[in-house]
């Protein structure tokens, strides 16, 4: 008697999935920014008024409690998971010692303050936002520099001590050092929202365009695949593995440093994104306006093929449907964590699944999966 042996695709379950729906509260709440601990999570925002909340999360993002701040929070920094500190409206600076239970306001900037960020072990941080504001912030108060800036600044970073760091802003970046802040970095003229350094000589800065540095202080500009939409974040794990996002929902991803970027999570959404976060290469969080909250887990879709008679495996490449489309195919329909969600064909939320159709008629050698972006 001869055996058929049927090949069916082998999958490494992953992708990009739309978790806005787990965010409390009305759909235009905007979320500012997003860091994360393993799968403990802290997303700032602000209610459509005048509250400011932090959606905390312990499970990855799927459930959230609601902590509150006087006023609107645009960035946060989590120390561990107690220690935090956060900024935003009104120029108020928080901090909180208990996980973000509580976020008390230890003093205020002056005018909006939209970036702060912590070098590692250290208490003392920074500050930064309109008018060229920076503040130098610790435990029990803030305190305000001499930036020689006059315009709006958006990102700031120190990233070994807070000896040593960065600003940037509108056609602006500054250099601190030796206890001053510097104008002596040479880069092409633009917009720059974004900044990160690795070290204090490998950084990355977006806007209108992505700019490197490799010595802390020349910056070149990177080729990227969209240059119509401006960038608002930028996160890298190493100098070779990094994420920006941006407006319309724009996502690039690079695993080289940036000297080549790949558009990613399209058709997820065309809100505009304000925040990335990565915890590993397996787990990355987006958030941006209207409550959008977008996260990655695992590789992509992996299916075996058959060449030449050996067993070679590639990407998945997906198929775009809407909502009223799967539910007219006859497939079953698995989650990205390999979880069958047929059941709820009809109801799912936008991100990416796997379809597993068949068997299609007369000789064929099995069922057939699909990996599918799942648009609203």
């Amino acid at each position: 008697m001869r055996l058929t042996l049927l090949l069916l695709p082998i999958l490494a379950f992953g992708g990009w999935t739309d978790l806005s729906d787990n965010i409390p509260g009305p759909s235009d709440i905007g979320l500012s920014d997003v860091h994360f601990i393993g799968q403990e999570g802290w997303i700032s925002a602000s209610w459509p008024r005048d509250s400011g909340v932090v959606f905390h999360t312990t499970d990855g993002g799927e459930t959230f409690e609601v902590q509150h701040t006087r006023y609107g929070v645009l960035s946060l920094d989590m120390l561990d998971t107690e220690t935090g500190f956060g900024c935003g409206y009104e120029g108020r600076v928080y901090h909180t010692t208990h996980g973000g239970d509580t976020w008390p306001a230890i003093g205020s900037a002056g005018g909006t303050t939209v970036s702060i960020d912590f070098p590692p072990g250290s208490d003392t941080g920074y500050c930064c936002g309109l008018n060229g504001n920076i503040h130098r912030v610790t435990p029990t108060g803030v305190t305000r520099m001499t930036s020689n800036v006059n315009g709006d600044l958006y990102s700031i970073s120190f990233s070994v001590s807070a000896s040593e760091g960065w600003v940037c802003g509108g056609n602006v970046i500054r250099h601190y050092a030796d206890g001053e802040w510097r104008a002596d970095q040479d880069y092409p003229t633009g917009n720059y929202n974004a900044l990160q350094m690795l070290g204090n000589e490998v950084g990355w800065a977006a806007g209108d365009k992505v700019i490197r540095t490799t010595d802390g202080q020349n910056w070149t500009r990177q080729t990227t695949p969209d240059t119509t939409r401006g960038m608002n974040a930028v996160h890298f794990l190493d100098s070779s593995t990094g994420w920006i996002v941006g407006e319309r929902g724009l996502v690039l991803e690079t695993a080289n440093g940036g000297s080549d970027w790949s558009i990613v999570a399209a058709g997820m959404t065309s809100n505009f994104l304000r925040s990335v976060f990565a915890v590993d290469t397996n787990e990355v969080h987006v958030v941006g306006n209207d409550k959008t909250f977008l996260k990655y887990t695992g590789g992509p879709g992996l299916e075996e093929k058959a060449e030449g008679g050996r067993m070679r495996a590639e990407p998945m490449k997906p198929t775009i449907l809407r909502g009223p489309d799967l539910t007219k195919l006859d497939c079953r329909v698995l989650d990205i964590q390999g979880r069958d969600v047929t059941d709820r064909k009809g109801r799912l939320s936008p991100g990416v699944y796997f379809i597993r159709e068949g068997p299609r008629g007369r000789g064929s050698k099995g069922s057939r999966v699909r990996k599918v972006i799942l648009q609203r």
